[in-house]
């Protein structure tokens, strides 16, 4: 059970996603977001890490205001002597879209807001792909909005970089 990094204090339960899980670290007035791979996942599969590791290289290389931004990522020791590799990152405040839209199926979203959103993520998308970054995986659990209705791009796990190695992506049509 880990309760420090880098000075962050973890709190809540963390967020467990496919290969890796998030916790909230509080340091005074600051907040991260430390994602950490899996132990289970890492110990039978290097290649999660290295993965893991691929989408840091790639992601920490991205700054836009629709993205989440990647501030750090390194391996950390915990009390019982087990190493992670954490990625960490800004903290958002608010929910994945598609929880923001199962909320509110009732009665329906209006289209200037959907608006709002889709223009978000064309501008994060269009900003990576200037840098030759396909996300792979947009999808609305994929996609953030803070408490401030911004839109932020989130989890580039199976992002490939394009261009000269457009033709190796696994399952995408060459451009």
């Amino acid at each position: 059970n880990m309760t420090t990094i880098k000075g962050y204090t973890l709190v809540e339960p963390p967020l467990q996603g496919g290969m890796a899980v998030v916790y909230k670290g509080k340091n005074g007035n600051f907040t991260r977001a430390f994602k950490i791979v899996r132990p289970d996942k890492a110990a039978n599969a290097p290649r999660l890490s290295q993965q893991f590791l691929k989408e840091i290289q790639l992601q920490s290389q991205l700054d836009h205001r629709n993205i989440v931004k990647i501030l750090d990522a390194y391996a950390h020791t915990d009390e019982k002597g087990n190493t992670f590799t954490v990625l960490e990152m800004e903290w958002l405040n608010g929910m994945d879209l598609e929880r923001y839209v199962e909320q509110r199926a009732e009665f329906g979203m209006k289209s200037e807001n959907i608006k709002k959103i889709a223009l978000q993520v064309i501008d994060g998308l269009e900003y990576a792909h200037l840098q030759n970054i396909l996300h792979l995986d947009v999808k609305p659990s994929n996609l953030f909005r803070t408490i401030d209705e911004s839109i932020k791009i989130i989890d580039f796990g199976i992002a490939r970089v394009v261009g000269e190695n457009a033709s190796m992506m696994e399952g995408v049509e060459k451009l």
